[in-house]
């Protein structure tokens, strides 16, 4: 017989389901927003580092902050603003979130917040104020950092000049904060990293970085239709801002070396050459160039060991077979063999640069014929929905996420 607990569980999963369904465009870890990127970086502020005793600590937290790429949400890169100063405007099918000022200004950023206040808000999303923060702002994963850690980062945002700004309000539904309460129950964890004795301290310290500040599964895992990650599916590859961040698990680093896993956060350097681009550039450019070669290495170290479950593939919508059968007649000619150019389907290194253009680059070029490709590859009867069906067959049978 089941529980109170879990039927009160599996009531509330079919009320919130319902709410959700409602709305089903919107995801609060909002992986398809409209969001622009700076690859090139943002420019840091200079801390004031005070007196002795105090610079060792801002210097830690100053380091902790760039781990975890804490600027490129909190800078209003699309207006040219101020860094840490909030305000950049992320754009969802429901409105616009906005995020918050972290400056240490004490009527519009955090210069109030006393200690035990910013780690509530870091480790439980929940605002000095008792509200609850949405999951785009990542507490999920920074739950994880230790209380130490926080505390740093907290002591290099004070050291920061205060910048008074108001950032605009957030659309209505997200000051429905009782959906981030129901979204709470049922997925978040709280609690942070628990050192595993059995590995070393150097994979000890990757997995920290990893789960912690880095917050990589925020872009590198599936989510479900709530936003939340599918933990099953831990870095096995996911779909943001029209860009494919690739599946880093053990399976899909095991031909790579922890050296050449390490050049593509340090050197850019993709592993199946050329140079990084999109949203892994800006977290290359504001995070992990600043980072120690030894941290590097920890992080490429500790990826080489994950493991889990291997994401199961979506069924095209116009059934398993349009797209198939479309290749087949107008496609496999070229593309079986690498002819005028065309990248060979199977073959992962060269469709993973398309990729990260966005599949709607790549079906606008296939609608529209680019290169030596006739428009639709000749397949002049085909819908625009049946040519979707086969860019997504050819996706799906060209970039592994193993």
């Amino acid at each position: 017989m089941k529980s109170l607990y879990v039927l009160k569980k599996e009531t509330f999963i079919i009320i919130l389901s319902a709410i959700w369904l409602s709305l089903p465009t919107l995801s609060f870890a909002l992986p398809n927003s409209d969001f622009t990127h700076t690859e090139q970086g943002i420019a840091y502020p200079k801390p004031n580092y005070g007196i002795s005793t105090q610079r060792a600590l801002i210097e830690k937290g100053e380091y902790l902050a760039k781990a975890g790429d804490c600027i490129a949400c909190h800078t209003d890169t699309q207006h040219n603003g101020t860094p840490f100063a909030g305000g950049l405007g992320i754009k969802t099918s429901v409105g616009t979130l906005y995020t918050p000022n972290i400056t240490p200004d004490k009527d519009t950023g955090i210069g109030n917040w006393t200690d035990e206040q910013f780690l509530k808000a870091m480790q439980q999303g929940i605002k000095p104020n008792g509200s609850y923060y949405f999951p785009a702002f990542p507490y999920p994963y920074f739950t994880k950092i230790n209380r130490t850690d926080l505390l740093a980062i907290k002591a290099y945002l004070f050291s920061l000049k205060p910048i008074h700004q108001t950032v605009p309000a957030n659309a209505p539904l997200f000051r429905w904060h009782f959906l981030a309460l129901g979204w709470r129950f049922l997925f978040f964890h709280s609690g942070e990293y628990r050192y595993e004795p059995h590995q070393s301290a150097e994979w000890n310290r990757g997995a920290y970085l990893v789960q912690g500040p880095g917050h990589c599964g925020m872009c590198h895992t599936p989510i479900n239709f709530m936003g939340a990650a599918k933990e099953e599916y831990f870095l096995k590859g996911s779909i943001v801002d029209h860009y494919y961040a690739p599946a880093i698990t053990s399976d899909a680093l095991k031909n790579y070396t922890v050296e050449q896993i390490a050049a593509v956060f340090a050197k850019d350097k993709l592993l199946t050459g050329g140079p990084v681009k999109g949203p892994m550039a800006e977290v290359n450019n504001n995070s992990l160039k600043y980072m120690s070669p030894d941290d590097l290495r920890a992080i490429a170290s500790y990826l080489k060991t994950v493991k889990s479950k291997l994401a199961p593939r979506k069924p095209n919508k116009l059934g398993s077979d349009t797209g198939k059968k479309i290749y087949t007649s107008y496609c496999a000619t070229c593309h079986n063999t690498g002819a005028a150019g065309a990248p060979k389907i199977g073959d992962t290194a060269a469709w993973i640069p398309r990729s990260k253009q966005g599949t709607n680059i790549i079906l606008q070029h296939t609608i529209n014929g680019i290169g030596s490709m006739p428009p639709k590859g000749n397949c002049v009867s085909c819908s625009d929905q049946e040519i979707q069906a086969t860019v997504e067959y050819m996706l799906e049978h060209s970039i592994t996420t193993q």
